[in-house]
Parts: C-alpha cells; structure tokens; sequence
C-alpha cells in the first residue's frame, strides 16, 4: 500500500517537473521568473532525494542479487552460460535506483553554477531532468509491459544498425572512388564520414535532388549514376527495413507468447497447489472422521 501511493505521488511529481521544466525552457528569457523556476526545482529535487531514499529503504531485492543477475546475464550474452538463475526483477529495480540516483546527482551538481568559471557546462546537468519522464514506464503497469517489449528488441535493433552502418559503409567507399572524392550540393563525397551521412540523408529525404546533381558528372555513365543510387534505396531501405520490421513483428509476438505462457504456467501451478490442497483436505477430514468413529464406538461399547 505505502509503495502504491509512493509510485502515485512521484508519477504526479514527475509530471509536474516536465511540465515546469517545458515553461521554465519557454519564458528563458524572463530573468524575473528564474528565482520561481529554481525554488520549484530545490522542491522537485528534495521530494526525490527522499524518494530516492525510501525506495532504498524499501527495496525488495537486495544488491548481491542484482549483482549475480547482472552477472549471469552477461556470462549469457557471451554464451558462457545458458540458463539465468536469477530474477531478472532485482536488474529492473536497481537499474531505476542507479538511473534516478545519477539524475538527482546532476540535479545537486548544476546548482554549483554560481561558483564555477564556465556555468553553461554545469547548466547541462539540469538537461538531464527531462530523463526523469522515463520512469512513468517503471511506475506504471501498461507502460512497463510496453517497456519489456522495447527492451526485448533491443539486441534487434542493434543488429539492424550495424548492418545499416556496413551498407552505409560500403557504398560510401564505392561513391568516394566512382565520383572522385567531390563534393556536390546534396552529397558530399570528400571523406568516409560525410559520405555516410549524405547517404544517410538520401535514405530519410529522398534522392531526387542527389541523382540529378551526380548524373551531370561527365566521367561516370548516368546509368552508372541510376544503377548505383537505385541499388543503395534498395538495399538500405526496401530490404533492410522491411526485414527489420518483420523481426521486430515477430519479436514482439514471441515476447507476447513468452508472456502469455508464463501466465498459464502459473495458473497451472496454482492450480496444482490448490488440487494439492484440496487432496490433504480430504485426507486430513477422512482421517478426523474414523478417529470420531472410533471414539464414538469406544464410547457406545463401554458399559453404563
């Protein structure tokens, strides 16, 4: 009950702090409301140093278990181990206590911007308080579901973009060398990195505007141009994304599977310990009823 109104009070104190945090961000230019905008921060930062504080208090796993599952998880992403033998709750709960103890860190620390050379640097630590809005996903049930999907997909998304940075690569390389290392309007192709990012944009923005600058140079056949720019969409876009999609798709419905199999596997257990139950019930009442048969009968045979 008192964790349940605690989660309560800080989702609304989380809120409240995006959204003085959005205002404070609008009207920077009004230095007469910044004494009202820091004294709203001193009460946001001191009501979650206490939260934070209680929450170690109260906190149901304790450090040596997050420690060994934090530590059998990583034997099993290098594949040393195959079977985690802890509960993955004592890596979600101190994960938040590590995310909400660094934020309130930089919170304390961006209030010494009246005693350092360069405050703008210690003003960047206050940036971090928009973060804190993430934590509606461990205080409520929904978003926390949605959550263990996000995180489910993680190691997807992650393979999705090396392969996207291999394509990007690649075909970086080939347009340095086929263009000659120049620089056009829409894409540049004097270094490795510029040429990926200018890929990068033809990926998200189109490559319209590209196409017709690099088929005007003379030294390359436009169909060299088409083939080479056509290929590139192809791969990176058409392919690449539909195929990261589709295994997205289908990742989330393992993890909705895994779910909704773990529901009935606890279903099937409960039913089983209550069947169980229900078992030594009748044992334990058929065992009261002969020991009552027996007594009565000892009593019925005594004599009068």
């Amino acid at each position: 009950m008192r964790l349940k109104i605690l989660n309560t009070t800080s989702s609304i104190f989380i809120i409240l702090s995006a959204v003085c945090l959005g205002f404070e961000a609008n009207l920077a230019s009004h230095t007469k409301l910044q004494p009202i905008f820091l004294a709203l921060d001193s009460l946001f930062v001191a009501y979650f140093t206490l939260e934070l504080i209680l929450r170690i208090k109260y906190r149901q796993t304790s450090y040596k278990d997050f420690k060994i599952s934090l530590l059998n998880h990583l034997r099993l992403l290098i594949g040393k181990q195959t079977v985690v033998t802890r509960k993955n709750e004592s890596i979600e709960e101190w994960s938040w206590l590590i995310f909400d103890f660094i934020l309130v860190l930089l919170t304390y620390i961006s209030f010494l911007k009246h005693i350092v050379d360069h405050p703008q640097l210690i003003l960047l630590c206050r940036l971090f308080r928009v973060f804190r809005i993430l934590r509606l996903f461990e205080l409520n049930n929904t978003l926390r579901n949605i959550e263990k999907k996000i995180i489910s997909a993680i190691p997807i998304i992650f393979t999705f973009l090396i392969l996207i940075n291999i394509i990007l690569y690649t075909y970086a390389l080939i347009g340095m060398y086929m263009y000659e290392f120049n620089k056009f309007n829409s894409i540049d192709f004097s270094s490795v990195y510029n040429a990926m990012i200018s890929l990068f944009m033809i990926m998200t923005n189109g490559w319209s505007d590209p196409i017709k600058e690099m088929r005007a140079f003379e030294n390359i056949p436009s169909f060299v141009t088409d083939a080479y720019i056509i290929s590139f969409f192809i791969f990176s876009v058409l392919i690449t994304l539909n195929v990261f999609l589709a295994v997205m798709t289908s990742q989330i419905q393992e993890r909705i599977k895994y779910d909704m199999d773990l529901i009935k596997k606890k279903e099937d257990q409960i039913q089983e310990e209550l069947h169980s139950f229900e078992k030594d019930v009748l044992i334990e009442r058929d065992y009261i009823n002969r020991k009552l048969d027996q007594i009565l009968n000892k009593v019925s045979q005594s004599p009068k």
